[in-house]
């Protein structure tokens, strides 16, 4: 898995994460935060804080040491779509979509491509797609695919899920991939987002949470990325 590529960068949000991340590596804690630190021999974490400038912030910042790099944004999310992917369930992000950076109007949502100011340039397609080779690499120990919705405010009433699913065919929602992506795509490093589902969404009072269940599923599949480590060591 990942084979091809020499180092291997997974960028967090949050601590519970991060901790998540580094059970998954097996080292007890990853000492830094907002800063790049390598654990193993090919595997970095960066914790960079919740958010799209956070995380944007972040990997720019540490993207001297990201060339050449697989970044994979690893986290929880909250999902839009409960019957195809509920609690648990972990999910490839086949596009990376900022979701609610526009125009609200009475009639529609109006996206700042729409506006004449696409996210990273002219005639740059709106969301970012998984580099190929990643993918194909986790699409074998993910539950399914589909498109993350990354937000500055999570759903927590109805009409925003109904928004997000049906004007951007996201699936689940969280706060930092397209941003991430972005970045990669601008420093030249490949990308992709997973993420595993710690709620549903929609009206804050009817939520239901499981985060610890989410962040064992993180462990697991970061466990699974990082044995790679063996078939390259020998061991």
């Amino acid at each position: 898995m990942l084979q091809s590529f020499d180092r291997i960068v997974i960028v967090t949000a949050a601590t519970a994460e991060t901790r998540a991340v580094a059970r998954g590596l097996g080292v007890e804690e990853i000492p830094q935060r907002r800063s790049l630190t390598f654990v193993r021999e090919r595997f970095g974490v960066l914790e960079t804080g919740v958010g799209k400038v956070n995380a944007a912030s972040a990997v720019a910042l540490a993207s001297r040491e990201l060339s050449g790099a697989a970044v994979l944004n690893v986290g929880v999310c909250g999902t839009l779509s409960p019957e195809a992917f509920g609690i648990g369930a972990a999910v490839l992000g086949m596009l990376s979509i900022q979701a609610d950076e526009g125009v609200a109007t009475p009639d529609r949502f109006v996206t700042c491509a729409e506006l004449g100011f696409p996210h990273g340039g002219a005639g740059v397609a709106e969301g970012e797609a998984p580099t190929a080779t990643v993918a194909a690499d986790l699409r074998p120990i993910v539950d399914g695919e589909g498109v993350i919705a990354t937000v500055s405010a999570g759903a927590g009433i109805d009409g925003l899920v109904t928004d997000r699913r049906d004007r951007v065919g996201a699936v689940v929602e969280a706060m930092e991939g397209a941003a991430i992506g972005q970045v990669c795509r601008e420093i030249g490093a490949a990308f992709a987002e997973v993420r595993v589902v710690s709620n549903t969404t929609g009206d804050r009072a009817g939520q239901a949470w499981d985060l610890p269940t989410a962040l064992a599923r993180i462990e697991r599949l970061v466990a699974s990325i990082a044995s790679v480590e063996v078939d390259r060591t020998g061991g």
